[in-house]
């Protein structure tokens, strides 16, 4: 099990694309940083990789539930 993220600190705001460069911001943030992820998507379904994306998003963030289950409580995702 990893270190216990600080849940209190404020969230770190990031546009998370599912792409190499965003993913190793998020991951460094949670899993070396210990802090609060908030990500931001850009839906824009007119360019054919946007459902790739969030799929790869959806599969990222189940990978690190099952690595560590508290991850949930500090990486916010709201689809809307």
């Amino acid at each position: 099990m990893i270190d216990t993220v600080d849940a209190s600190r404020q969230a770190v705001p990031i546009f998370w694309t599912s792409g190499w460069d965003s993913t190793f911001r998020v991951l460094q943030l949670l899993l070396v940083g210990r802090r609060r992820v908030q990500p931001y998507y850009l839906i824009a379904d007119m360019r054919a990789s946007s459902d790739v994306e969030r799929a790869r998003m959806d599969a990222i963030r189940e990978a690190l539930f099952k690595r560590d289950w508290s991850l949930k409580e500090v990486l916010s995702w709201r689809r809307t």
